[in-house]
């Protein structure tokens, strides 16, 4: 797979790799139960994480920009790993 993800918690920040190499940075933010959802795109991660359940006291949801989401969908192809830490 030549793409990664990986999300970290602390600085709140998405990066895209690569082939290994860092190519961009998106910001991201905890979504919450309270909070509506927008946009055309979701990105299903169907894993248990003990980091992601404690996010800023997200309830699984990883919010972005919906000019950044939109284009990680129209590059990313299934199965794209993603490493939340």
């Amino acid at each position: 797979m030549p793409y990664r993800l990986e999300i970290s918690t602390t600085s709140n920040e998405l990066t895209l790799l690569r082939e290994g190499v860092e190519t961009r940075t998106f910001p991201v933010a905890a979504g919450h139960a309270d909070q509506p959802r927008y946009g055309r795109f979701a990105y299903g991660l169907f894993t248990y994480s003990e980091v992601l359940n404690e996010f800023g006291g997200s309830h699984c949801c990883i919010l972005m920009a919906s000019a950044d989401i939109t284009a990680l969908t129209e590059l990313l192809p299934l199965g794209t790993p993603v490493v939340i830490s």
